[in-house]
């Protein structure tokens, strides 16, 4: 469970960074980028969760 609450701690926050860069303008949207970074967010928990770090 801690380590479920671990990873979505770190793709929310990921996220709301994205949301508050496209609600002021400072960047456009583009999905195949976001799904990427959000890709490596994620394995990036993962190994790190897993002791890689």
């Amino acid at each position: 469970m801690e380590q479920a609450r671990v990873i979505f701690k770190s793709l929310f926050l990921f996220a709301h960074g994205y949301a508050s860069m496209f609600a002021n303008n400072d960047m456009e949207y583009d999905e195949e980028t976001i799904l990427s970074d959000l890709d490596l967010i994620f394995d990036g928990t993962l190994y790190a969760l897993k002791g890689g770090i």
